[in-house]
């Protein structure tokens, strides 16, 4: 994504879907309201979410969603909540 400003209502990538989600091209704020993921990669700098949910499935054993850039100092995350996915035995978490 390149903007000034990028706003999304919810992104899903639960399902393991998506291995990267890149807005490193957006120059402001990356606001989401709700971003549920899995094992993917967030390359995210000054961003504004709401509630963050990771989920693990059978694809992100031990895996991690990983903020992989420099997330700056105008980051805010207001809830993190961790969830079993599929079974419970699949790990997983946050990495900064």
């Amino acid at each position: 994504v390149d903007a000034h400003t990028a706003n999304f209502k919810g992104i899903d990538t639960g399902n393991g879907g998506f291995n990267t989600l890149d807005f490193s091209g957006v120059t402001g704020k990356v606001n989401i309201n709700k971003l549920i993921t899995a094992s993917t990669n967030v390359a995210v700098k000054n961003n504004n979410i709401n509630e963050l949910v990771v989920k693990t499935n059978g694809i992100s054993v031990g895996e991690y969603t990983h903020f992989s850039e420099d997330i700056g100092s105008q980051s805010r995350i207001n809830t993190v909540r961790l969830e079993t996915g599929t079974r419970s035995i699949f790990s997983g978490g946050v990495k900064f």
